[in-house]
């Protein structure tokens, strides 16, 4: 605030300047009645202020550092007396403008976490990473925005600086609109209903349901059983949880597994459908309802398809249909660029004027494929700008619809399943990671292709942490090929793949191709830092590389064994058994393609069933609360960095409290299967168990 005094000085300010557009928030950091203030101002900063006059008449200080602590255990209940950090500095661009802050316990914990409003809609939330009485308020700096990804795809896609939440209005308009479709839905057709609806992206079914076009899930399924009832090569197959395909073989019919059958047949894509473009793009049209009976090139696809014996002639028989019937071939257009979406691609795929290249066939096949009940996948091998698919036939198979020449004796055909993907002109040379990339659905991260695509493959292993030799989880490691570089193609490296590491810091991208070139760059971002490494990989085995950030990651608490006291001639009441195992853990970073999660949020699922753990302790309740707010505690059983474990029969006499810990991560979420099970050491009725302990 600002106040014009009149005390024979003349006019003059006394008070808190910070510009305009400031808005205020106070929290008792001390617990002493004297508040600190906290200043949002319009471009998007906070001032810390802290109060060094008295309750009634305080007088303001802005600092930029918390006092240190005189007693940082000075209370155990979680409330906070003093206070040593503090808010890492929030430049500019770490919030949009008009930043509101404020201050709760947001998690229970008895830490008070840090919460900004801001005039883009989102409130930012930073935990609370210190102690109640030391808290610590870190603005993660990767570096992402500096490397090589951000110059790609517009922007770093990683984890923000500061966590955000969307703030919508309360309602449920969505989850009413969507279970109505469920409910109202045909029984037969409702898991794959359902799982359209699970496990798409928020923001596609909130896209969807705002053009009222929700019900093409439903459409999507009645389509799939109604081309089933009409080709020879495929038949639903409903079994008494889920269904799948039934598909038939040279040798006999054999079950489609059931991942690939709603993942990779049902689900849907952004180039099978993108909400954003929905309907303008597609003139309306649905791919499944439209496409195999469309007669623009006078032989429908299901004319072509339809009467094929197998599932492996039926996708050659794809195949055929772009590259003969439509005479499609790979072309730059005479005017124009590459049409957009399947429906523009498949209008003008036999059209001089507009550009056709690998892209365009890729997703005019795997459009075409899934309407025939063929899993296909969008493969795309950017390290060497090369698209094309796989589809499913007892396993997956190559098929690059854009390469070799048209036409009924066209080479098209060198390039429709060539073993381990190596034909025609890419036979002895290959690609260096093609990977699967369209998202079916969120949980649905891009992977590499099962099939080998090179000669000469090599493991590289990442065993990422900080700088006092902690592991980071979380971590962004990705391969760039410097084919584009060696070859003249460009004059920058391409990226090849991307893994992210689990908690114990490690990562690999499996199955490197060496066809192209041997000479790679990796980066590594994190949480806390990025760095790169030049490597010559030039043998097909496996390779590793310790990286260290230069940074600290933030501290935990220390844990110190406790030992159970001894009680004389008295006994323990009770016995405890525990097992418990870390069944998997989920990390949800920013879609890669920065500008997908730009706009629409987009973020993945990606799931981890190795390389996950947690700490175990049992504590009494004193050490329960200074554990819960953050200070230095002692346990009674502490198993630290396990994937399983537990107790078995162990004594107590007080209460104790059981605690899974994941301390250690900055962005992975465990989920456990536990069980905890007391018994009363005297009763007649455990005559397995050991009456009493002495010690």
């Amino acid at each position: 605030w600002i106040e014009d005094v009149w005390d024979g000085r003349g006019p003059h300010y006394e008070g808190v300047w910070v510009g305009n557009y400031s808005k205020p928030s106070f929290a008792d950091l001390e617990g002493n009645g004297k508040l600190y203030m906290f200043i949002g101002v319009g471009s998007g900063e906070i001032y810390v202020f802290k109060n060094v006059g008295t309750i009634d008449q305080p007088y303001w200080q802005k600092i930029d550092a918390f006092e240190k602590s005189m007693d940082p255990k000075a209370e155990m209940n979680g409330i906070p007396q003093k206070i040593t950090t503090g808010i890492d500095r929030l430049d500019e661009d770490c919030v949009a403008g008009f930043a509101a802050p404020s201050f709760v316990d947001i998690n229970n914990d008895g830490r008070i976490d840090l919460f900004i409003g801001s005039e883009d809609g989102y409130v930012y939330y930073i935990k609370n990473h210190g102690s109640a009485s030391l808290p610590k308020y870190p603005v993660w700096k990767s570096g992402a925005e500096k490397m090589l990804l951000a110059t790609w795809f517009w922007g770093p896609a990683y984890y923000p600086e500061i966590d955000r939440l969307t703030m919508v209005n309360v309602t449920t308009l969505y989850q009413d609109y969507y279970a109505d479709i469920i409910l109202n839905t045909e029984p037969k057709y409702r898991d794959e209903v359902a799982y359209v609806i699970a496990n798409d992206r928020p923001s596609n079914l909130r896209m969807l349901a705002d053009r009222n076009a929700g019900n093409l899930t439903v459409i999507n399924a009645e389509s799939i059983y109604e081309i089933a009832d009409k080709v020879k090569y495929a038949k639903i197959l409903e079994k008494e949880d889920y269904t799948t395909l039934r598909y038939k073989t040279e040798s006999g019919w054999r079950e489609l597994p059931k991942e690939v059958y709603y993942k990779y047949l049902v689900m849907f894509n952004r180039y099978l459908l993108a909400p954003w473009a929905w309907p303008a793009r597609y003139n309306g049209q649905f791919y499944r309802t439209f496409l195999p009976y469309d007669t623009t090139y006078n032989v429908s696809l299901y004319e072509r398809v339809g009467n094929a014996k197998t599932l492996y002639e039926a996708a050659y028989l794809v195949d055929y249909w772009i590259r003969v019937d439509i005479g499609a071939w790979w072309h730059f257009g005479t005017k124009y660029w590459k049409p957009p979406g399947w429906y523009n691609i498949y209008l003008h795929a036999a059209d001089p004027e507009w550009a056709i290249l690998c892209g365009e066939f890729s997703i005019l096949y795997e459009v075409a494929a899934r309407s025939m009940l063929i899993p296909t996948i969008n493969i795309v091998d950017i390290a060497e700008d090369h698209q094309f698919n796989n589809f499913w036939y007892e396993g997956w198979h190559h098929v690059d619809a854009s390469s070799g020449s048209s036409g009924i004796n066209g080479t098209w055909v060198e390039y429709f399943d060539s073993p381990d993907g190596l034909g025609g002109w890419y036979k002895e040379i290959g690609f260096s990671y093609p990977m699967e990339w369209e998202e079916n659905g969120r949980y649905d991260v891009p992977w590499r292709s099962k099939l080998a695509y090179s000669k000469q493959l090599a493991n590289v292993y990442f065993y990422v942490h900080d700088k006092e030799g902690r592991p980071i989880d979380g971590a962004r490691v990705e391969a760039w090929s410097h084919w584009a570089i060696e070859s003249g193609y460009d004059t920058a490296p391409y990226i090849a793949g991307f893994n992210f590491t689990d908690l114990t810091g490690k990562a690999c991208i499996e199955r490197l191709g060496l066809g192209r070139t041997n000479n790679f760059t990796f980066i590594i971002t994190t949480k806390i830092g990025s760095t790169l490494i030049g490597a010559h990989i030039t043998e097909p085995k496996d390779y590793y590389f310790d990286v260290t950030i230069g940074e600290t990651l933030p501290p935990i608490a220390k844990a110190e064994k406790m030992w159970l006291p001894k009680l004389g001639n008295k006994f323990y009441g009770y016995l405890l058994d525990v097992n418990f195992t870390v069944k998997s853990g989920m990390q949800e970073p920013p879609d890669w393609i920065h500008i997908l999660y730009a706009f629409f949020g987009y973020k993945y699922c990606y799931n981890l069933s190795k390389g996950v753990n947690l700490d175990f302790y049992v504590v009494n309740e004193d050490n329960y609360k200074a554990y819960l707010a953050g200070y230095d505690f002692k346990a009674y059983v502490i198993q630290r960095e396990v994937q399983s474990g537990g107790i078995y029969h162990y004594p107590f006499l007080e209460n104790v409290y059981i605690i899974f810990a994941n301390r250690r991560s900055l962005t992975t979420t465990l989920t456990l299967n536990f069980t905890a099970t007391a018994y009363h050491a005297h009763t007649q009725n455990q005559t397995n168990l050991v009456s009493y302990y002495m010690l």
